[in-house]
Parts: C-alpha cells; structure tokens; sequence
C-alpha cells in the first residue's frame, strides 16, 4: 500500500515535472525569439541611424550650395545695379541735349555700344529666369528633405517606444 501510495505521489511529481519542463521550454522558445527580434530592430535602427546621417550630410552640403548661390546671386545684383545705374547715365546724356547730345552719344556708344545693351538687357532676362528656378527647385528641395528628416524622425521615436 504504502510503495502504491508512492508510486502515485512519484506519478503526479512526474506530470507536474513534465508539465513544467513543457512550459519551460516554451519560455525558452520565445525568449529565443524576442532576441531575434530585438537583434533585428537594432539592425534597423543601426541602418536608419545611418541613412539620417547621410541625409544630415546632404541637408548641409545643400545649405552650403545654398549660402554660395546666395553670395553669387548678391554678387550678380551688386553687377546689375552698376549696369543700370551706368544705363541710367546713359540715358540721362541723351536726354540732356541734341548739340551735347551727338558727342555723348559718341561717348556713351563708346562705353556701351548697341550689341552689349542688348546682350545686357538679353542676359538680365536670362538672370531673372535663372533665379525664379533655381528658387522653385531650392524650395522643393528643402521641403522634400524637411518632409524626409520628418519621416526619419518619426521612425526613430516609434522604434525607441518598441526597444522601450
């Protein structure tokens, strides 16, 4: 009776042995698995770590070009007005006489002659046409990356609030 007794006590001890080791190894089991997948999102975050910091380099080699098109713009400005304003002396001698008018033509055709006022007025049309594009692409590109950095920045609290 008593080694009956025994046997049945041995016999639950065994199913609730087994019962544990079952649910260990399913702990282990999705242990194993939260590693992976931990191992991946830090993977993720590494790469996109590294494509923010490629954008980041993009956005200031992008400020930079901005700043030098800014300076030359300034520059090319600083040029127009002297153009004008050497245009407006111009004119100003041919308005100021017909006897002084035919020696300051003579001096004026001599500083500006016809060709280069119309080459003048030909480029500064150009110039402005230049400026109005490289301004509308300059805004699509600072919006398309302030739109990416956006995105960027939004991935990474969204993979910080999972990793938490």
């Amino acid at each position: 009776m008593m080694y009956m007794h025994n046997t049945v006590s041995l016999e639950e001890e065994l199913k609730k042995a087994n019962a544990a080791r079952t649910q260990l190894e399913t702990y282990k089991r999705q242990i194993q698995e939260l590693h992976n997948k931990l191992s991946e999102e830090s993977k993720r975050a590494d790469a996109l770590a590294f494509e923010m910091k490629q954008l980041e380099e993009k956005h200031e080699t992008l400020i930079k070009e901005k700043e030098r098109l800014i300076i030359q713009r300034d520059a090319l400005k600083e040029t127009n007005e002297e153009l004008r304003y050497s245009q407006m002396q111009q004119d100003h001698l041919n308005q100021t006489g017909v006897s002084t008018m035919k020696s300051h033509e003579n001096l004026a055709a001599e500083i500006l002659p016809v060709e280069f006022r119309e080459m003048f007025i030909r480029l500064q049309h150009e110039n402005k046409m230049l400026h109005l594009q490289q301004e509308g692409s300059e805004n699509e590109q600072i919006a398309g990356l302030q739109e990416k950095l956006e995105q960027k920045n939004r991935m990474i609290n969204e993979l910080e609030t999972e990793n938490r």
